[in-house]
């Protein structure tokens, strides 16, 4: 099985463990049904073992092919020189990394416009090349950017609402070594 291919198994059975987590009740005995459950899915998924810790807020999973964490709050990890909004509030996040690659994702909101958004990463990245811009005005507006320096990737995604914005930074490495 190829390593993209796994990659998806992997993340469609850490998304039915994400499911079965939340739809069980408080007690232990849900947990641990709950728990046994999402190291099955994605022992299935990674196509080997797998260990699965949860912790207050969210979990880690470890397998033969790397380590993911999700949880409340800001990822550990995120690179010192890819600034976020000052006003950024992280409302969960992941770190996924392999022997090959790594990926760390923020998502929460921030009062900054769209617009100013934009501006600040176009100045921020200063030096990295705007690989895609998408933007969709259907219900609200919608805006995809991503900025290439080497092997490093970072996407911004943000969704238009009355009173902040919706956003997700996504930080990724091809080869584990910025």
């Amino acid at each position: 099985m190829g390593t993209m291919t796994r990659t998806r198994s992997l993340m469609a059975a850490l998304a039915i463990g994400g499911v079965l987590i939340a739809s069980t009740g408080c007690g232990k005995a849900s947990e641990k049904i709950a728990e046994k459950a999402t190291e099955k899915a994605i022992e299935a998924g990674a196509g080997g073992d797998a260990d699965l810790d949860f912790t207050d807020g969210g979990f880690t999973v470890e397998t033969d092919e790397g380590s993911s964490s999700f949880g409340a709050g800001m990822p550990s990890g995120w690179p010192a020189d890819v600034s976020l909004p000052d006003d950024f509030a992280p409302t969960g996040g992941a770190n996924i990394s392999s022997a090959a690659d790594t990926m760390i994702t923020a998502t929460g909101t921030t009062g900054k416009g769209i617009d100013e958004l934009l501006a600040f990463y176009d100045a921020e990245l200063d030096g990295w090349e705007q690989a895609q811009s998408i933007e969709s005005t259907a219900d609200r507006r919608l805006v995809n950017r991503s900025y290439t320096n080497g092997n490093r990737t970072i996407a911004v995604g943000i969704v238009e609402n009355d009173d902040d914005q919706e956003v997700t930074f996504t930080y990724m490495v091809e080869g584990n070594t910025p």
